[in-house]
């Protein structure tokens, strides 16, 4: 696939997430990301759409390849999370947490934090 080809289908796939066609992005960015899986962007627009189609296993496998690719991500770390806690790994979710917030501060995870102090 040359770099206008993948631009292209990037660029459709992106617009039909937009449109809430999750499945046919889906189908899109995972053509994609066989074609270039060391490309943070597409794989974190793939979990974002996995997550959106409940598919949180899958998600989580994704958002864990994007933090991997770019480790100071919060969205793909948020997303980790956010997908762990959904398939029920709440030792994960905490320890992306501790991961991300030993890299840079978060509010959100601050939030995320006091939150789940206040549920125990």
């Amino acid at each position: 696939m040359t770099d206008d080809e993948f631009k292209t289908l990037y660029a459709e796939a992106f617009c039909l997430k937009k449109a809430g066609k999750f499945v046919e992005a889906r189908e899109c960015l995972k053509r994609l990301a066989l074609e270039r899986p060391d490309y943070a962007s597409v794989r974190g627009v793939l979990a974002g759409v996995l997550f959106e189609l409940n598919e949180f296993e899958e998600a989580a496998t994704e958002f864990r390849a994007t933090s991997r690719l770019s480790p100071r991500s919060e969205l793909a770390s948020l997303g980790l999370f956010h997908s762990l806690l959904r398939i029920g790994d709440r030792a994960a979710a905490i320890a992306e947490m501790k991961r991300f917030t030993s890299l840079r501060e978060s509010a959100e995870y601050a939030s995320l934090l006091s939150e789940m102090r206040e549920e125990e």
